[in-house]
């Protein structure tokens, strides 16, 4: 997903609307974005900032805590769903995933396999992640 395109909508609806409308209609857009082709499921895409809320809402641990080097299953566990539901839903780029949690692009990519793998057979695993998309 390109966040120029993005950048230019949003340009474009301050150019037509007065700012008073802007927050509705850019909230109105931003509920209604295009769905990408390519994009797994033709899923909606949704802003990293969300994601990364409701995660660390979910796990109770602030970003900071996720991209340190700890090993902790608590931790790592918080840090491969964040990871995952931020490659999977967001259409960022891996490396940008990998930075800020101070990983490497093929740490993201190994991470969103080995939860993908482990979903099929861990089904209160699946459950979680079906109930944090449910909330995106």
């Amino acid at each position: 997903m390109n966040r120029d395109l993005f950048l230019s909508d949003f340009r474009q609806l301050a150019r037509l609307h007065p700012p008073e409308e802007l927050p509705t209609v850019i909230a109105d857009y931003v509920k209604n974005m295009c769905f990408v082709p390519g994009h797994s499921k033709f899923e909606q895409l949704v802003h990293e900032d969300i994601v990364i809320g409701l995660c660390c809402n979910h796990f109770q641990m602030h970003l900071e805590d996720m991209a340190k080097p700890d090993r902790h299953m608590e931790v790592r566990r918080a840090r491969q769903i964040t990871m995952y539901l931020l490659a999977s839903r967001c259409g960022i780029p891996h490396r940008n995933i990998g930075k800020l949690f101070n990983r490497d692009r093929t740490t993201v990519t190994a991470t969103k396999h080995r939860i993908e793998e482990e979903m099929e057979i861990n089904q209160a695993l699946r459950l979680e992640i079906e109930q944090l998309n449910a909330q995106l």
